[in-house]
């Protein structure tokens, strides 16, 4: 009987391991269909010969009120290197180095979403990058 229970345990364990891989993978395959979509939009509406300045202020516009998820805490960044140009939620960022900042549990995540762009390849595959960031409320007010 303890063996029966033993193995029922670890079939659960291992059958929710294996769904919250595909759930994840999902994810990844949206939040990259979201991004390239957005990305290319930006890339057309910036193309022409504008200067650099004018580029960034044109996207900046573009994401400033631009929200997914459910509770409208999603939000589209953009970074130059590791220093941000265009952020909807974090003014107070823009223009500095991030090179060193990492999340509460050590994740230096900007050099890390830096060098996976660096190294996507020409199917558009990149490495997932999973941080923690400060989350807008509806109201403005960050947690």
């Amino acid at each position: 009987m303890v063996l029966f229970f033993f193995n029922q345990n670890k079939m659960t364990n291992e059958a929710s391991m294996s769904l919250n891989s595909v759930i994840e993978q999902e994810v990844a395959q949206k939040i990259k269909l979201a991004t390239d979509g957005m990305a290319y939009s930006l890339g057309e509406l910036v193309g022409g010969g504008l200067d650099e300045k004018s580029q960034i202020a044109i996207i900046a516009k573009a994401i400033e009120k631009f929200r997914f998820e459910n509770d409208k805490s999603g939000y589209f960044f953009v970074y130059k290197d590791h220093v941000p140009v265009a952020h909807p939620t974090r003014k107070d960022l823009i223009g500095k180095s991030l090179y060193d900042a990492k999340d509460p549990n050590g994740v230096y995540y900007v050099r890390e979403l830096f060098e996976s762009a660096k190294k996507q390849n020409e199917n558009g595959g990149r490495e997932f990058i999973r941080f923690e960031f400060s989350k807008p409320l509806p109201n403005g007010e960050l947690i």
